[in-house]
């Protein structure tokens, strides 16, 4: 949907900044520092957006990020090496959505070259690098309702590993900084690490979605033990007669891994393991009206 850029709030049209033509609040949001950053360089090659349908994202929005660090180089250039310090990850972007990747190539990279002009100060790789870094080292701000998105560059918090079993959670505060709060006693020299997604998925999701936003492979404690330290996400119940045993990864962090029973050493395949536990996932949703909540479960 469209949003105000200076302050992030949904906009209804009624106002547009008098030089780009973007939906605004009004005029000391249009006048804003923030908004100033694109809508200096839009005057400056004489473009006007012209945004329609304010209920879908326009593909106009797409130019603002490389913008704004384009704006970081030329303004606050130490600042902008940090930036730059970190990973990208274009070419495990590009080969994971193919999709994604043209569409920024046609509606951020090529935009922001010809239609703003910067063709000679920076190449395709160079802008493609500016949204990998911010697409992998962001992090969303908490915004209240009626307001749309706005994501966050955090130098020191983005150096920050993940783990599975963190020893620390990020706090997002009112003034959108970021507090790191430990969860348990931390020991002197013991690395400080948090989640980067939801904990209670198995290693198998995990990992996967760890790889498909950040590409790496987790290999902490948690995702090499098949319990998953005694929280069992991942295990099935044993379909042989009269057993009833936990059935776990034989080898968590390798994918396509064989399962097998703690107690009579039944193996699962991996397919089916995968399928059994689809299936489980797919039967907790379709709750009737009239289960109780953990009838519902049990069954």
């Amino acid at each position: 949907k469209a949003q105000c850029l200076q302050c992030c709030k949904l906009v209804d049209g009624s106002f547009r900044c008098s030089v780009c033509n973007f939906p605004m609040c009004g005029d000391s949001c249009a006048a804003g520092d923030i908004h100033q950053l694109e809508c200096a360089v839009f005057k400056r090659v004489d473009f006007e957006a012209d945004i329609e349908d304010l209920k879908i994202v326009d593909d106009h929005y797409a130019s603002i990020l490389p913008l704004r660090c384009i704006q970081l180089k030329e303004k606050e250039y130490k600042n902008w090496k940090l930036f730059q310090s970190f990973l990208s990850h274009c070419s495990e972007r590009r080969q994971a959505n193919g999709d994604l990747w043209a569409y920024h190539e046609e509606h951020s990279v090529e935009f922001v070259r010809d239609m703003c002009e910067y063709k000679e100060q920076f190449s395709e790789e160079e802008i493609h690098q500016m949204l990998g870094i911010m697409s992998v080292n962001s992090l969303e701000i908490e915004l209240t309702e009626g307001y749309g998105e706005e994501m966050g560059f955090y130098p020191v918090f983005a150096n920050i590993n993940h783990s599975c079993l963190s020893n620390a959670k990020p706090v997002k505060m009112k003034d959108k900084s970021v507090q790191v709060m430990t969860k348990r006693q931390v020991k002197e020299g013991e690395e400080i690490t948090i989640q980067y997604l939801v904990e209670n998925q198995p290693t198998r999701i995990r990992r996967e979605m760890l790889y498909r936003k950040w590409f790496f492979l987790c290999s902490c404690i948690r995702c090499q033990d098949p319990a998953e330290c005694g929280t069992f996400l991942g295990a099935l119940l044993c379909q042989r007669r009269h057993c009833g045993g936990t059935v776990l990864p034989a080898e968590p962090t390798q994918r396509n891994s064989v399962y097998s029973c703690v107690e009579c050493g039944h193996l699962v395949e991996y397919e089916e393991a995968v399928r059994i536990m689809n299936d489980a996932e797919n039967m907790t949703r379709r709750k009737e009206a009239s289960d109780h909540l953990v009838d519902h479960i049990e069954k």
